[in-house]
């Protein structure tokens, strides 16, 4: 059985160095100010001590996710979920799984802006966080946090900030759907198993969200050095009786390839070079390709997912 979310392990020992904050946040803006009637994104940027991480919003034996109590300027709203990044598997002693983030990581927040703000204005938002952070040991912390913008005038093109980067590097671990993915990856549930597919792939792992079906044996099964990874599942109905579905991020990893260098094509020869000595190897770092890929899907005997 996998450990209860509350059955935390010890506080740290102040007198063994552990001595905190052992992760630290602050509000990020993609854009230098805010227009009036668009949505724009901020970011919960955590930067987390060495050897300490903290928690996805999906599934993990122990831990969970930070909570923020938002406090935003008259109008303007949230646009829609938090964007997490996919995590980590992270194995601790005892056969735990938890799905981490380790040294910083940026969840995305859309925020609505009302079209009665008025430019040259001034504006802030505001949140009160909370976070669990664990090493062999979990200490509870939070902070408030707050960001201070300007709104530019309607139907302008506001500049980009200065952290840009943070916000393209979490886009890039953000999971699309399957159905964006073609030929990349298949996956779907045959009997009581989920079966995934990437051709080609010499690493597979799959991270399931919060309400997904149980999976029994997710420490064995649920990541593989191969093309092809088979995950046990459990009950189809919950207590209630209601259908499961099969919910969660998969992890697909390519062989390295030479940067500018297409998947799955080997380098082009030299035009004219037929039958000369074999050009020397290239001393090109190679660069592994990572993909992230949501995946929803009926058990079943289950239902499509809602709109």
């Amino acid at each position: 059985m996998a450990p209860s979310p509350t059955a935390l392990p010890t506080p740290p020992d102040p007198d063994q160095g552990d001595r905190g904050p052992f992760a630290t946040a602050v509000l990020l803006s993609e854009t230098s100010s805010l227009v009036p009637g668009s949505v724009a994104f901020i970011a919960v940027h955590f930067t987390i001590a060495p050897h300490w991480h903290t928690y996805w919003n999906g599934r993990s034996d122990t831990g969970f996710p930070f909570k923020a109590e938002w406090t935003l300027p008259p109008g303007f709203e949230l646009a829609g979920p938090l964007q997490w990044p996919a995590p980590k598997r992270h194995i601790s002693p005892g056969d735990i799984l938890d799905h981490v983030y380790e040294e910083s990581v940026a969840i995305l927040v859309p925020i609505r802006v009302p079209e009665s703000a008025r430019a040259g204005d001034t504006v802030t938002i505001a949140a009160d966080l909370t976070w669990l952070v664990c090493k062999s040991a979990c200490v509870f912390e939070g902070d408030g946090v707050s960001l201070t913008l300007p709104i530019a005038a309607p139907g302008s093109a506001p500049a980009a900030s200065g952290d840009t980067g943070t916000f393209a590097a979490t886009r890039s671990r953000i999971p699309v759907p399957i159905e964006q993915a073609g030929a990349l990856v298949s996956a779907k549930v045959i009997g009581s198993h989920l079966l995934i597919e990437a051709p080609g792939a010499e690493r597979i792992e799959f991270y399931p969200l919060a309400k997904s079906v149980e999976m029994p044996s997710l420490l064995r099964d649920g990541a593989a050095d191969a093309p092809r990874l088979k995950v046990a599942l459990g009950e189809v109905a919950d207590s209630e009786g209601k259908p499961r579905r099969v919910q969660g991020v998969v992890m697909i990893k390519m062989p390295g390839q030479k940067p500018g260098q297409m998947p799955g094509k080997a380098p082009s020869s030299t035009p004219g070079s037929q039958g000369s000595e074999p050009a020397a190897p290239s001393t090109a770092v190679l660069q592994s390709l990572i993909r992230y890929i949501s995946v929803d899907l009926p058990m079943p005997g289950g239902n499509a997912p809602s709109k």
